[in-house]
């Protein structure tokens, strides 16, 4: 009897602790970051960084985003970088499964890693054809202050006409 008893608060015990915690009112805040935007190049943010830009029938729009840099000029650049690798990835997507639909079922293994090659090829040739031909039509900058540091980040948005997008694509067949 003194088993059951003894097991009976211990129980009790452990179980009493569980229940008063999740009744405690004393709820974790999370901890607080801290950053303040100060500044930046538009009063408001535009609606492409934001949301998708919108389309149009002869460009390609894409939005590239930088990370925190500790200045302007870094926060830019890595904003166009990001964008014309969006761009680029666009692209190569689009020339792969081009490729794909006219050489399926109709290449060797050999002819398949020959193939992979000249795409690796095209891919880089087109990098360079669409980097020269984008064109930066707004970038939007944010300078930023938390306790500790400041930082830039950026926005920008580059397009590339349609025409020239194919013209470049169509050179590399």
């Amino acid at each position: 009897m003194k088993k059951t008893t003894l097991a009976k608060t211990c129980l009790a015990i452990l179980i009493l602790p569980l229940i008063g915690g999740g009744c405690s009112t004393n709820q974790h805040q999370p901890p607080k970051v801290g950053n303040e935007l100060s500044w930046s190049t538009h009063q408001n943010r535009p609606d492409w960084v934001v949301k998708q830009p919108k389309k149009t029938e002869d460009l390609y729009r894409f939005v590239g985003v930088s990370y925190r840099h500790a200045t302007e000029r870094s926060a830019r650049e890595a904003a166009i970088a990001n964008a014309a690798t969006h761009l680029i990835r666009h692209a190569s997507q689009l020339v792969n499964k081009e490729y794909e639909l006219k050489s399926s079922g109709k290449a060797k293994e050999s002819r398949v890693l020959n193939s992979r090659v000249l795409m690796n090829d095209i891919d880089q040739v087109e990098a360079i054809g669409i980097i020269q031909n984008m064109g930066l039509t707004d970038i939007y900058i944010e300078y930023w202050k938390s306790d500790s540091s400041t930082f830039f980040k950026a926005f920008a948005l580059v397009e590339i006409n349609k025409e020239d997008f194919y013209r470049i694509n169509e050179e590399n067949d």
